[in-house]
């Protein structure tokens, strides 16, 4: 694989689907609301308190609070799906023997798995991995497909009724 075409696809594969499509990755929607949120809150510095703003996505005008609400469950969305992804990374650079593959190749085999690609670079296969490694590649796959507040909040409900979480 070339470097600058497998880069291109590491990208693409964390970004995928329109909204409700049963994609993984990141879906378009809240791609365009984090860039149009960024944007509106940059712009919101150079505003008066006192001014009435309007953020329109998906052809909705929406007031402060609502922008506010949709951008930051977009951000939080968007971090979390990259500290899994940076989580899956690590894990497999730890258990991989050192100089086998690049980095390159590792993020875009975890980019793949979190994204529901089905894509490989070579470093997945039945035999290939430590259980460990299989177990954080479900997970990935799983965090990608569920998306990642519904695994947060089954997460959280699991937690209570153990006792752990209060």
């Amino acid at each position: 694989m070339a470097g600058d075409c497998t880069a291109h696809r590491d990208v693409r594969d964390g970004r995928r689907g329109a909204a409700g499509s049963t994609v993984g990755g990141i879906k378009l929607a809240r791609l365009a609301t984090l860039i149009k949120g960024i944007g509106h809150q940059i712009a919101g510095v150079f505003y008066p308190d006192s001014a009435v703003r309007r953020f329109r996505i998906n052809g909705r005008a929406l007031d402060e609070r609502e922008a506010d609400r949709e951008f930051g469950e977009a951000a939080i969305v968007t971090v979390l799906w990259v500290a899994f992804l940076v989580a899956g990374v690590f894990v497999l650079l730890l258990t991989l023997p050192d100089g086998a593959y690049t980095l390159e190749n590792v993020l875009f085999e975890v980019a793949s798995a979190q994204g529901n690609v089905g894509l490989s670079a070579g470093i997945t296969g039945p035999d290939s991995l430590p259980t460990p490694v299989k177990v954080m590649f479900l997970f990935n796959m799983w965090i990608g497909r569920l998306e990642i507040i519904p695994i947060l909040v089954t997460l959280r409900a699991v937690f209570n009724r153990g006792g752990l979480y209060r």
